[in-house]
Protein backbone atom coordinates (compact mmCIF):
# COMPACT_ATOMS: atom_id res chain seq x y z
CA UNK A 1 0.00 0.00 0.00
CA UNK A 2 1.40 3.30 -1.31
CA UNK A 3 1.38 5.98 1.97
CA UNK A 4 0.07 9.11 1.10
CA UNK A 5 2.01 12.00 1.50
CA UNK A 6 0.69 15.72 2.04
CA UNK A 7 3.14 18.85 1.67
CA UNK A 8 1.95 21.53 3.68
CA UNK A 9 3.79 22.37 6.78
CA UNK A 10 5.47 18.80 6.61
CA UNK A 11 8.98 17.90 6.95
CA UNK A 12 10.84 15.68 4.88
CA UNK A 13 14.65 13.66 5.04
CA UNK A 14 16.11 12.30 1.87
CA UNK A 15 18.43 9.07 1.95
CA UNK A 16 19.97 7.61 -0.52
CA UNK A 17 20.74 8.58 -4.35
CA UNK A 18 17.94 9.09 -7.15
CA UNK A 19 17.98 8.28 -10.42
CA UNK A 20 15.23 10.69 -11.68
CA UNK A 21 16.68 14.20 -9.76
CA UNK A 22 19.75 15.80 -7.47
CA UNK A 23 18.98 15.75 -3.55
CA UNK A 24 18.64 19.68 -4.12
CA UNK A 25 16.50 19.37 -7.35
CA UNK A 26 14.31 17.03 -5.02
CA UNK A 27 13.95 19.58 -2.08
CA UNK A 28 13.05 22.62 -4.27
CA UNK A 29 9.86 20.50 -5.73
CA UNK A 30 9.01 19.88 -2.00
CA UNK A 31 9.54 23.34 -0.96
CA UNK A 32 8.18 24.21 -3.79
CA UNK A 33 4.75 23.17 -2.91
CA UNK A 34 5.13 23.55 0.46
CA UNK A 35 7.47 21.12 2.89
CA UNK A 36 10.49 21.29 4.26
CA UNK A 37 13.58 19.69 3.38
CA UNK A 38 15.52 18.67 6.51
CA UNK A 39 18.90 16.83 6.44
CA UNK A 40 18.75 14.36 9.18
CA UNK A 41 16.24 12.23 10.99
CA UNK A 42 14.37 13.93 14.14
CA UNK A 43 11.87 12.61 16.33
CA UNK A 44 9.35 15.08 14.59
CA UNK A 45 10.05 14.62 11.18
CA UNK A 46 7.23 13.46 8.54
CA UNK A 47 8.84 11.96 5.70
CA UNK A 48 11.53 9.80 5.53
CA UNK A 49 12.00 9.86 1.86
CA UNK A 50 14.34 6.63 0.49
CA UNK A 51 15.40 7.41 -2.98
CA UNK A 52 15.44 4.39 -5.79
CA UNK A 53 19.00 3.87 -6.54
CA UNK A 54 19.90 3.05 -2.78
CA UNK A 55 22.90 1.33 -1.94
CA UNK A 56 24.41 -1.70 -2.97
CA UNK A 57 24.61 -3.50 0.42
CA UNK A 58 20.58 -2.64 0.63
CA UNK A 59 20.12 -6.15 -0.97
CA UNK A 60 21.32 -7.62 2.36
CA UNK A 61 19.18 -5.58 4.42
CA UNK A 62 21.50 -3.75 6.06
CA UNK A 63 19.87 -0.18 5.12
CA UNK A 64 21.32 3.00 5.87
CA UNK A 65 21.69 5.00 9.38
CA UNK A 66 18.64 7.11 8.49
CA UNK A 67 16.62 4.37 7.85
CA UNK A 68 17.91 2.48 10.82
CA UNK A 69 17.50 5.75 12.90
CA UNK A 70 14.01 6.12 11.46
CA UNK A 71 12.94 3.11 12.42
CA UNK A 72 14.27 3.23 16.36
CA UNK A 73 12.18 6.41 16.54
CA UNK A 74 9.16 4.52 15.13
CA UNK A 75 9.13 2.00 17.97
CA UNK A 76 9.45 4.73 20.43
CA UNK A 77 5.89 6.11 19.14
CA UNK A 78 6.98 8.81 16.13
CA UNK A 79 5.01 8.70 13.45
CA UNK A 80 7.48 8.90 10.54
CA UNK A 81 6.49 7.55 7.18
CA UNK A 82 9.24 5.92 5.61
CA UNK A 83 8.63 6.42 1.81
CA UNK A 84 10.23 5.31 -0.91
CA UNK A 85 10.80 7.79 -3.64
CA UNK A 86 8.19 6.65 -6.53
CA UNK A 87 5.79 7.80 -3.96
CA UNK A 88 6.82 10.92 -3.70
CA UNK A 89 6.84 11.83 -7.71
CA UNK A 90 3.26 10.36 -7.73
CA UNK A 91 2.21 12.69 -5.12
CA UNK A 92 4.19 15.96 -6.11
CA UNK A 93 2.32 14.96 -10.15
CA UNK A 94 -1.03 14.87 -7.93
CA UNK A 95 -0.36 18.00 -6.24
CA UNK A 96 0.19 19.96 -9.16
CA UNK A 97 -2.49 18.73 -11.26
CA UNK A 98 -4.80 19.89 -8.51
CA UNK A 99 -6.79 22.77 -10.80
CA UNK A 100 -6.53 26.05 -9.80
CA UNK A 101 -9.00 27.47 -7.39
CA UNK A 102 -9.91 24.18 -6.42
CA UNK A 103 -11.10 23.65 -3.27
CA UNK A 104 -10.70 20.35 -1.79
CA UNK A 105 -10.42 18.44 2.06
CA UNK A 106 -7.22 17.64 3.13
CA UNK A 107 -7.54 14.75 5.49
CA UNK A 108 -4.08 15.12 7.48
CA UNK A 109 -5.34 18.53 8.22
CA UNK A 110 -8.71 18.11 8.93
CA UNK A 111 -10.25 21.15 7.22
CA UNK A 112 -11.37 22.95 4.27
CA UNK A 113 -8.58 24.01 2.04
CA UNK A 114 -8.22 26.32 -0.87
CA UNK A 115 -5.56 26.28 -3.76
CA UNK A 116 -4.38 29.51 -4.88
CA UNK A 117 -2.63 28.34 -7.84
CA UNK A 118 -1.11 25.13 -9.27
CA UNK A 119 0.58 23.92 -6.77
CA UNK A 120 0.06 26.63 -3.61
CA UNK A 121 -2.37 25.82 -0.52
CA UNK A 122 -4.23 28.09 1.48
CA UNK A 123 -5.36 26.81 5.23
CA UNK A 124 -8.81 28.04 5.97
Amino acid sequence: MCPEITFGDKSFCLTGESRKATRAEIARRIESIGGKVIGSIREDLDYLIVCAAGNSCWAFSCYGRKVETAVNYRKKGARIVIAHENDLWDAIADKRAQPEGATYRDPAAGSRTQTLAVGIVERQ
